[in-house]
C-alpha cells in the first residue's frame, strides 16, 4: 500500500488496491458508493472516484494545526495513536470516505480534555496551493471528560488557486457525563473538495452545540452522526451555508435518540447564487419504547439566482409514542416588498439585499461566543 501511494491514483484505484486492508471486515466490495445509496445520491460520485487523479499529501503534524492557550496545556493531553486504536475501541464504520481516511493516515491524534479550558481550543486545516492535486485525511479523537466544558473552533481554509485537491477530515467526539461542548466549524472551498465526517456520542446530561458556516464555490460535503446514548443528553446543530458559482453544499445529518429524555434540534439556512446547488438530508431515529423525546428539524433556503437549486429531505424514523418531533422546509427568494420598502428609504438595491440576508442568518451568528471565529465569518460574509 505504501508503494501504491507514491504514484498518482484515482480514488477508485485506491479502493481496488485496498480491499482486505485494515481487516477483512473493513474494506469490502460493497463499500463502494453508488447513486443508489441514500448517503451518496446528491453528488457526483464518478467525478470523485474516477475522473480525478491525486497524490497522497504530506502527513499533517498536529502541532502545526492546533492552538492551545499556554495556561490550558496542563488540562489537555494530545498524543499520536495508530489506526489499531480505532479497532481496539470498537470504532468501525460503513462510511466509504471514512475508510479512505483510515487508509491514507498513518497517525491519529487522541485529545483528552481533563478539565475545562480558559480559552478556545483551535484546530485549523489549510489547503495549500500545489502543482499536483493531493488528498489528505486528518483524523482526531476527542474525549471530553466528566463535567468538563469546552469550546472548540475547527476551521478549514482553501488557499489554493487552480488545483483541485481533496480533504477528508474525520473526527470522533465523545462527551462524558455532564460535559458540554460548543463546536464552531468553518469550511471554505474555492477549487478544492472537502468531505468531512464527524461522529459524536453523548453520555448522561451532556450537551453538544455545533455552529457551522460553509462557503462553497467548489464542493463541501458534511456527514454528521450524533448518538444521544444516555438520558438528558442534548444536541443542537445550527448551520449557515453560502454557495456560489457551480458550488455544491451537501449536508447529511443522522441523529440517533437511543435513550429517553433526550433532545435534539437542527436549524439549517442556505443562501444560493449563480449555478450552485445545496442539499439537506436530515435523519432522526427514535428507538422503540423511549419516553419524552423532543426533536426538531428546520431548513430554510433563499435563492438569489434562477439557476440555483436547493433540495431538502427530512427523514424521520420514529418507533416510540411519547415523542415530540417537528420538521419543516421553505424555499424562496428575498422578500420583494421588503426590498422595495428599503429602496424607497434611499437604500441601494445591493445594500438592501445585504440587510435582508444578514437578518436571515443573524439568529445563528448570535449564538457564536468566540470573537475570533465570529470576526472571520463576518469578514467572509461581507
Amino acid at each position: 500500500m505504501d508503494n501504491f501511494l507514491l504514484n498518482n491514483f484515482t480514488i477508485k484505484e485506491l479502493f481496488d488496491a485496498s480491499k482486505g486492508a485494515l481487516g477483512k471486515l473493513w474494506i469490502k466490495d460493497e463499500d463502494s458508493p453508488t447513486k443508489k445509496q441514500e448517503r451518496y445520491r446528491n453528488f457526483n460520485i464518478e467525478e470523485i472516484l474516477i475522473k480525478q487523479k491525486y497524490l497522497k499529501g504530506e502527513d499533517l503534524d498536529f502541532t502545526d494545526i492546533v492552538e492551545i492557550n499556554d495556561n490550558d496545556r496542563i488540562k489537555i493531553k494530545i498524543k499520536k495513536v495508530s489506526i489499531e486504536t480505532l479497532k481496539n475501541n470498537n470504532i468501525g464504520t460503513d462510511n466509504f470516505f471514512q475508510k479512505l481516511s483510515f487508509l491514507l493516515t498513518k497517525d491519529i491524534f487522541l485529545i483528552d480534555v481533563l478539565d475545562s479550558l480558559s480559552d478556545v481550543l483551535r484546530i485549523s486545516y489549510k489547503i495549500k496551493d500545489s502543482k499536483d492535486s493531493s488528498v489528505n485525511a486528518p483524523i482526531y479523537i476527542l474525549n471530553v471528560h466528566k463535567g468538563v466544558s469546552l469550546k472548540l473552533s475547527e476551521m478549514i481554509f482553501d488557499n489554493s488557486n487552480n488545483i483541485s485537491s481533496l480533504l477528508l477530515p474525520v473526527s470522533y467526539i465523545s462527551l462524558d457525563d455532564n460535559s458540554n461542548l460548543d463546536c464552531y466549524r468553518y469550511i471554505e472551498t474555492k477549487n478544492n473538495k472537502v468531505i468531512l465526517n464527524s461522529n459524536v456520542s453523548l453520555k448522561k446530561s451532556s450537551n453538544y452545540n455545533l455552529i457551522n458556516l460553509n462557503f462553497a464555490s467548489s464542493m463541501i460535503r458534511q456527514d454528521i452522526e450524533i448518538n444521544l446514548e444516555d438520558e438528558k443528553s442534548n444536541s443542537n446543530v445550527s448551520s449557515v451555508n453560502f454557495s456560489s458559482d457551480k458550488g455544491l453544499v451537501d449536508n447529511f445529518i443522522n441523529i440517533n435518540h437511543s435513550a429517553s429524555y433526550t433532545n435534539s434540534s437542527e436549524d439549517f439556512k442556505y443562501v444560493l447564487n449563480d449555478f450552485s446547488k445545496t442539499y439537506f438530508t436530515g435523519e432522526i431515529f427514535v428507538n422503540k419504547g423511549l419516553e419524552k423525546i423532543d426533536a426538531s428539524q428546520n431548513c430554510k433556503s433563499i435563492l438569489l439566482s434562477k439557476d440555483a437549486r436547493a433540495f431538502a429531505r427530512p427523514w424521520l424514523k420514529i418507533f416510540a409514542d411519547d415523542v415530540k418531533c417537528s420538521h419543516g422546509a421553505t424555499f424562496g427568494e428575498l422578500d420583494k416588498d421588503a426590498l422595495f420598502y428599503l429602496e424607497t428609504r434611499g437604500i441601494s438595491e445591493d445594500l438592501a439585499k445585504r440587510i435582508l440576508l444578514n437578518a436571515f442568518i443573524e439568529e445563528v451568528l448570535q449564538k457564536i461566543e468566540d470573537e475570533k471565529f465570529l470576526q472571520i465569518c463576518e469578514s467572509k460574509i461581507s
